[in-house]
């Protein structure tokens, strides 16, 4: 799907099914557009690998120009709402954290 930062704004399709067609979607064409919806949308399920994967995508394929504060801040508040088990999807949140800025976050501070 091109833009697939309108894909957040599905509102018809179930959560599971949106996380998996985005994740699907990300796998293919990393390029984004809205990924502070797509953030905030994941958010609704941060103990999904699903939605941690997108947050770190939505961090790691920001635009060129910096990222936007609240895409930032939503993916901390998905890191920080996931359970705390290390698994591959919620280590790169993290370092994906970390290259936006959001150290503190990263670490639990």
């Amino acid at each position: 799907m091109r833009g697939v930062g309108h894909f957040a704004l599905a509102t018809g399709l179930d959560q599971d099914l949106w996380l998996e067609l985005t994740v699907a979607t990300l796998a293919q064409q990393p390029d984004l557009e809205y990924a502070h919806y797509m953030v905030k949308r994941a958010g609704r399920t941060p103990a999904s690998p699903g939605a941690q994967f997108i947050a770190a995508a939505a961090l790691d394929h920001g635009p060129v120009n910096g990222y936007r504060a609240r895409t930032v801040r939503r993916a901390a508040d998905l890191y920080a709402a996931a359970p705390a088990q290390n698994t591959p999807e919620r280590e790169a949140l993290r370092v994906a954290l970390i290259n936006a800025g959001a150290i503190d976050d990263a670490y639990g501070s």
